[in-house]
Order: structure tokens, then C-alpha cells, then sequence
């Protein structure tokens, strides 16, 4: 997403990762929450896809959990 970069530390080796996306942009925690990083962002509202990808290197996923959030608004 445009370059967007920033220092997460691995800890015990590993990196955990905690992302929410919604219609106009994308929080990632990482490291634990030490590294918190917004990226703005329109999405298509059709486009439900989610995907991965390791850059420079190869990354193994342990587990993987996927949430539908509910809207904070209420619908009649």
C-alpha cells in the first residue's frame, strides 16, 4: 500500500500481526502493539478479497483469523 514502512520488531521470533480494515482505510498493530501504523485508503465495495504476501523473504502463517465487523450504525 504506497510504500507505507515502518520498524516491527520480532518478538520470541515471531511477528504478530493485527489488522482492521473498514471502507476508508487500514490500522496494522504489530510487534505486540509497539508498532501502530494507519494507512488511508478507498476500497471498492465489491472487493471482499484478502491477501498476504512476504517481500525480500519467505514467511510461514501459524494461524490466521478473519472477523466480519458489524457497523457501528444503526440500521432500520
Amino acid at each position: 500500500m504506497n510504500d507505507h514502512r515502518a520498524s516491527a520488531p520480532l518478538r520470541d521470533g515471531k511477528q504478530r500481526l493485527t489488522l482492521y480494515c473498514d471502507r476508508t482505510g487500514l490500522e496494522v498493530f504489530a510487534s505486540d502493539g509497539l508498532t501502530y501504523m494507519p494507512m488511508p485508503f478507498q476500497s471498492k465495495a465489491d472487493d471482499l478479497t484478502v491477501g498476504v504476501q512476504a517481500r525480500g523473504g519467505s514467511a510461514k502463517i501459524n494461524s490466521l483469523r478473519v472477523y466480519e465487523l458489524k457497523s457501528a450504525w444503526e440500521t432500520p
